[in-house]
C-alpha cells in the first residue's frame, strides 16, 4: 500500500470517500501504449533516483508498480478481453564504488 502523507490526508478528513475516491483517480501514469491489434495497452511509469543503497532499482521498481496496481486492476475486470500490464523507466545517478561493485 501507498503511503499517505499526513497534508494530503487532512485535505479530505472532512469526507473520508472522497478522499479515497481522489486518491485512485488522481493516478495518472506518465504515458501509455496502445495496440489496437493484439489488444494491449501498458502504463509507463518514470521514476528518478540516486543510489543511497545497492537495492534502489528495486525500491523504486516496487513504488512504480504500486503506484498503478489498483488503476490495472481495474481495467483487466473493464475490458476482460485486453491485456493490460506496466513498463517502468528508473533513471538516476549511480555513485563510483556502487558502479564498481556491481561489476559494470
Amino acid at each position: 500500500m501507498i503511503s499517505v502523507k499526513e497534508h494530503e490526508r487532512e485535505r479530505y478528513d472532512v469526507d473520508p470517500t472522497m478522499f479515497y475516491e481522489n486518491r485512485f483517480w488522481n493516478r495518472r501514469p506518465d504515458g501509455i501504449v496502445i495496440n489496437k491489434n493484439d489488444r494491449t495497452l501498458y502504463i509507463l511509469e518514470f521514476k528518478r533516483s540516486s543510489d543511497r543503497n545497492e537495492d534502489f532499482l528495486r525500491v523504486k521498481e516496487d513504488e512504480a508498480n504500486e503506484q498503478h496496481k489498483s488503476i490495472i486492476e481495474v481495467l483487466k475486470v473493464a475490458a476482460t478481453e485486453w491485456t493490460f500490464g506496466q513498463i517502468n523507466f528508473v533513471a538516476g545517478r549511480c555513485h563510483t564504488q556502487v558502479w564498481c561493485s556491481s561489476g559494470r
